[in-house]
């Protein structure tokens, strides 16, 4: 090493042609440290003195701080600002005005908080066409501590939540494996889905027993879910029902289209295991994934029946899940698909009886005597026509009425 070192500074003191190719490598090497440096200090800071955060558009939060920022005075006042609108329960819409994709100043519990608004391009494939815009929100502060931006987070998620208790809020699949709010939905009754006697009572006493139970299933070692299969001709309730189940049980709605062929396996199960603890998660028209001989469809049309049926109950299927599939075919089906641990509750949707459309009738003219609603129900007929059909005709009826 010594000798090295003794070689190397006779090269320098004899050899000018390496001197100055040293001198220039020495400058060249002090110069980029001087141009990362800036870079560095900054990085620097940041580590020490700022706080980030960053939300996501596809998580709740993100909508909730649109909503927050709209109702406070910087968002009531900024120039630069972006609208959605908003439905209430009573059909009235609200219009928000939240600022638009940029870097924003304002004030939260005595500390300045810089908000970036981003946006980004999405292309549909390797083409330049535009199939969308993904936004984000980086929140920075200055300080040592995360309880500043923790708490207007937190006021601006419980805002959302206050303002929606009295809703249904409904997800879909992002196309991505996650889920995308479609709407919020006003709260419905039970009582509003008239179907046969106790079916309704049955049905949401066996889920808040379920609900009620998970100490029970560990204890067994039974995994804790459980599935529902609602099955019948179209218009019967099937959809209108589940929306009822979630708003008696305070539960959200997550609606999987199986018929997606974007959907694959992998997607599907990405998906499931990130459904929301409190949401009732629906598998509308599970037919789709079968032939007319009940042969399965291949995995180039999306979904396939393994894919599901290991989504459903295999060993990376999601626990505390309140599972409904509805069919409108249910000799499709697979019977692998109706067994118990994955529909463990089989209900039939039928054509109305005459007790259902005597109940429906009583609904739509309250102050109508029994008498009234056993002509209409006769006028009809026990299993003619579906809940949908009935529907229709005492709309008409009310009209005439009014």
């Amino acid at each position: 090493m010594e000798q090295a070192i003794v070689y190397l500074t006779e090269l320098l003191g004899e050899n000018e042609f390496f001197q100055g190719g040293f001198v220039l490598a020495l400058f060249g090497a002090v110069a980029m440290w001087g141009r990362q440096l800036p870079k560095k200090a900054w990085a620097l800071i940041k580590r020490m003195l700022i706080v980030e955060c960053d939300i996501q558009e596809r998580d709740e939060a993100f909508r909730a701080l649109v909503e927050w920022l709209a109702l406070q005075p910087y968002g009531k006042k900024v120039k630069r600002f972006s609208v959605s609108v908003l439905e209430g329960q009573d059909g009235s819409r609200d219009v928000v005005f939240s600022p638009a994709p940029g870097v924003h100043w304002l004030w939260y519990g005595r500390r300045i908080i810089r908000l970036e608004r981003g946006r980004e391009k999405l292309t549909l494939g390797n083409s330049d066409a535009i199939a969308g815009f993904y936004e984000s929100f980086t929140l920075q502060t200055f300080g040592k501590s995360r309880v500043s931006l923790e708490g207007l987070i937190k006021a601006a998620v419980k805002l959302r939540a206050d303002r929606g208790s009295d809703m249904v809020s409904v997800h879909v699949q992002d196309g991505y494996g996650g889920w995308d709010e479609l709407s919020r939905l006003p709260v419905r009754p039970l009582e509003s889905v008239v179907l046969c006697d106790g079916v309704s009572e049955q049905t949401i006493e066996d889920m808040e027993r379920f609900l009620s139970s998970e100490q029970w299933y560990t204890s067994l070692g039974i995994p804790y879910r459980r599935g529902y299969l609602f099955h019948g001709p179209p218009g019967t309730g099937k959809s209108s029902f589940c929306v009822a189940l979630a708003s008696r049980l305070g539960f959200g709605l997550s609606i999987v289209t199986l018929s997606d062929k974007k959907l694959t396996d992998v997607l599907l199960a990405k998906m499931l295991s990130h459904t929301r603890r409190r949401s009732l998660l629906l598998l509308e028209d599970i037919d789709c994934l079968f032939n007319q001989d009940r042969s399965s469809k291949d995995a180039a049309e999306g979904v396939t029946l393994s894919g599901l049926l290991n989504t459903l109950d295999g060993a990376q299927a999601q626990t505390g899940r309140l599972l409904v599939m509805t069919t409108n075919y249910p000799e499709s089906l697979d019977p692998a698909l109706m067994r118990p641990g994955r529909a463990d509750v089989r209900i039939d949707f039928k054509l109305a009886s005459l007790d259902q459309i005597e109940g429906m009738f009583l609904r739509f003219f309250p102050e109508s005597h029994l008498g009234e609603a056993e002509i209409f129900s006769k006028s009809i007929g026990d299993g003619k026509k579906s809940a949908a059909e009935i529907q229709a005709l005492l709309m008409g009826l009310a009209d005439n009425r009014i």
